[in-house]
């Protein structure tokens, strides 16, 4: 299949067309990272509109850095690519290889920490080999020039969206049942990244009381810092074994807005949701209840919490690419066999670019097996 993904608008139409076509057989776009071989061969890059670039045996790659950094100013985010395959593009490397990434993620920040005062905000070894940081714009050039280094760009923030577009995937059927067999969602995974998930909702799982979800939400990060310390009611709607909400991570904490000061992650176990867009698309996709028919009703999902409840709506661009990673080794156990079916991302922003590293993830993701939703367009 084509996987179209921008950093325009995310949609969940393009989710519920995948979910319709998930047990089609179907092709996949990749893109391929540069790998700095110490001059041996020709370096190659298959950029994402499939175009390569070739660099002569012996002569230095230049790293690419990322338009919306070439202009900034103050303390960044900032996403550095390091040279080399990542698990998902080498399953066969299991455990060690993840190990020996992590060790040259560990030099290298070292180097970056010295060097350049930067402060490390996360590790990326599955569905992409790169390490997230913060540091003065100022400095980013001269990163760009270390050895292995082959993409930076920024980290960027980005608002929810979603669209009334059943009728134009063909499944306005699905309010009929029953559903053509095999088109229920049976034995597939779907991930939602989005603002969480209500799993004590009616439609998905839960008993759809006021009183389970207080008792759910009131287990933030304070009282919930792991699965372990949900309560057990919690547990029983989310996590395995669970009726709908079979897993899944909020990477962001219940006080996150995009803005000074609530601009840092604060991440936990349980990514219920307090604002209602993602339990919505969740609904969409997979809900259960019998008199209004989701697309895939007997899907599981996976909720990775990366978007505000806040006025703001902002969804944090590091917490998406955590969330990418998630999804091609759901239970972490280096492993990608397990990846989800579907992933849906119904979010994005204005002013995107092509090249940027949360494209190459999914492109990945898409290389596994991942069916990822992500439609163009603009932002609003």
């Amino acid at each position: 299949m084509r996987i179209v993904t921008t950093h325009k608008r995310f949609s969940v139409a393009v989710t519920l067309m995948l979910l319709l076509s998930m047990f089609l057989a179907a092709g996949s776009t990749t893109t391929t990272a540069l790998a700095d071989d110490g001059g041996t061969s020709s370096l190659k890059r298959v950029d994402l509109k499939g175009h390569t670039v070739s660099y002569p045996k012996g002569k230095t790659r230049p790293a690419i850095v990322g338009d919306e950094l070439k202009t900034a100013t103050g303390s960044v985010r900032i996403v550095i690519q390091l040279a080399g395959d990542p698990l998902v593009l080498n399953p066969a490397g299991g455990t060690a290889l993840v190990n020996q990434i992590n060790a040259e993620e560990t030099a290298f920040l070292k180097t970056l920490t010295s060097k350049y005062g930067a402060v490390e905000l996360a590790r990326f070894q599955k569905a992409g080999k790169a390490v997230a940081v913060k540091v003065d714009a100022s400095k980013v050039n001269s990163i760009a020039t270390e050895a292995g280094v082959v993409q930076v760009n920024g980290i960027g923030t980005y608002s929810r969206a979603d669209n009334d577009t059943v009728p134009y995937i063909g499944a306005s059927n699905t309010s009929t049942p029953p559903l053509p067999a095999g088109l229920d969602g049976s034995g597939m995974t779907v991930a939602v990244i989005d603002s969480g998930v209500d799993y004590t909702h009616l439609d998905l799982g839960g008993p759809g009381t006021v009183a389970a979800y207080q008792e759910c939400a009131s287990a933030t990060a304070a009282k919930a810092p792991t699965y372990g310390d949900l309560p057990a009611a919690c547990k029983a709607l989310f996590g395995p074994g669970a009726p709908k909400v079979i897993g899944g991570v909020d990477y962001i904490g219940e006080n996150y807005t995009a803005y000074a000061p609530n601009d840092v992650e604060e991440p936990d176990a349980n990514p219920i949701d307090f604002e209602t867009h993602g339990s919505h698309v969740t609904d969409i996709i997979a809900g259960s209840n019998p008199n209004v028919r989701s697309v895939a009703p007997k899907a599981k999902v996976y909720a990775l919490k990366v978007c505000s409840n806040s006025p703001s709506g902002a969804c944090s661009g590091l917490g998406i690419m955590q969330a990418i990673e998630f999804i091609v080794d759901p239970n972490g156990d280096n492993n990608t066999s397990d990846h989800v079916d579907v992933a849906n991302l119904s979010l994005g922003s204005d002013f995107g670019q092509t090249n940027d590293f949360e494209t190459y993830m999914l492109n990945n993701a898409v290389s596994a097996g991942v069916i990822v939703a992500a439609a163009s367009g603009n932002g609003g």
